[in-house]
């Protein structure tokens, strides 16, 4: 069976693989960005089309975009999924930033011209683009880490996310790096076999 570990970071998204029936094999990372980059931003970005709609935009193509009319850009989603709204107003307030119109801590969305978009679709719609773009498909089970401050609605939102695309979540709360935790399961199997 393929394990696919995903670091689901507040900059970055990394993807690792690793085939647990494949003998004397250790994980690998994979490509989930052009060029010569493993890892794909963290970024989403809204685009309001013509007739209304509202498209949401992942990864590279929505790290390049800039803020308009049309276009609302929000790096580091992850951030404002897995805080807790005091967090953030602390955050915010600290920063000297303003909070953000788009932002519906009550019910966990992204509201833009009107449109409703929850966060754990968000979620599910990148780690779907990070799948796509390391060619992995169906039949793999997640390794998925979840730092340890994270709330109870972000865990409860991965493991939706997580199994609205391959049917099957696996979680680790802990471990954040695919690489070093399939390294982990790797590991693990080989003392269980000696």
């Amino acid at each position: 069976m393929l394990i696919v570990g995903v670091d689901f970071g507040t900059t970055n998204v990394r993807v690792a693989t690793w085939d647990n029936e494949a003998p004397n094999t250790a994980p690998m990372s994979c490509t989930v960005a052009s060029g010569d980059s493993k890892i794909m931003p963290s970024f989403i970005a809204f685009r309001r089309n013509p007739d209304g709609d509202v498209s949401l935009i992942v990864g590279e193509e929505a790290n390049d975009l800039k803020n308009g009319p049309e276009i609302q850009v929000i790096p580091n989603i992850k951030r404002w999924a897995m805080s807790s709204d005091s967090y953030m107003r602390w955050h915010m307030n600290a920063r000297e930033e303003e909070w953000p119109t788009w932002w519906d801590p009550i019910n966990r969305s992204v509201n833009v011209w009107g449109q409703v978009f929850p966060v754990k679709e968000i979620m599910r719609d990148i780690l779907a683009k990070a799948l796509q773009n390391a060619e992995i498909e169906g039949g793999f089970e997640w390794r998925a880490g979840c730092p340890v401050h994270s709330g109870l609605d972000y865990r409860s939102d991965l493991t939706w996310a997580l199994t609205e695309l391959a049917g099957q979540g696996d979680i680790n709360w802990v471990v954040e790096e695919p690489v070093l935790l399939l390294t982990l399961v790797y590991h693990a199997s080989k003392n269980q076999e000696n």
